[in-house]
């Protein structure tokens, strides 16, 4: 359980990490936070790895979920667009997540269901507390400011 709680950290790390150079593109300054979170996210994910878990589940995860969670809250930070087919490439990472957890040897005694059901709402909570973090330390862009950005 103590790997899996490093691996989420990590993921949140990285999160951070990219969505923050995201904002670096308009604001210099936030590229000391990128560097802080990619090294705590590595750091992480080397203290997930000597506490259990496999080197596939681990980067299969870490990198699957930093994809979904910055596709996801970029949309909400950054007012961004998701097109339909990055939609289903959402979903069908989240599938290869699944099928790399059931097929490492490591979640045996794990059903695809299961294992469905882990990754989702493990994403979820994290999607969540991440979005309620970021909207509360930073606040989402309004309406107004979008506009602005876009010229309109």
């Amino acid at each position: 359980m103590k790997s899996w709680l490093f691996l989420c950290a990590a993921i949140a790390a990285e999160v951070v990490g990219t969505l923050a150079l995201r904002a670096s593109s308009e604001h210099a300054a936030w590229i000391a936070l990128v560097i802080v979170a990619y090294v705590l996210a590595f750091t992480l994910i080397a203290r997930s790895l000597r506490t259990g878990l496999g080197l596939t589940v681990v980067y299969g995860t870490w990198a699957a979920a930093g994809v979904v969670l910055v596709a996801l809250l970029s949309t909400v930070v950054f007012a961004e667009s998701l097109s339909p087919p990055a939609m289903v490439g959402i979903g069908l990472t989240v599938v290869g997540v699944v099928l790399v957890e059931t097929g490492s040897g490591e979640s045996e005694t794990k059903d695809w269901e299961t294992a469905l059901d882990d990754v989702v709402d493990d994403m979820v909570d994290l999607s969540t507390d991440l979005g309620a973090d970021f909207s509360a330390d930073h606040g989402a862009a309004s309406g107004d400011e979008n506009h602005r950005r876009e010229g309109t």
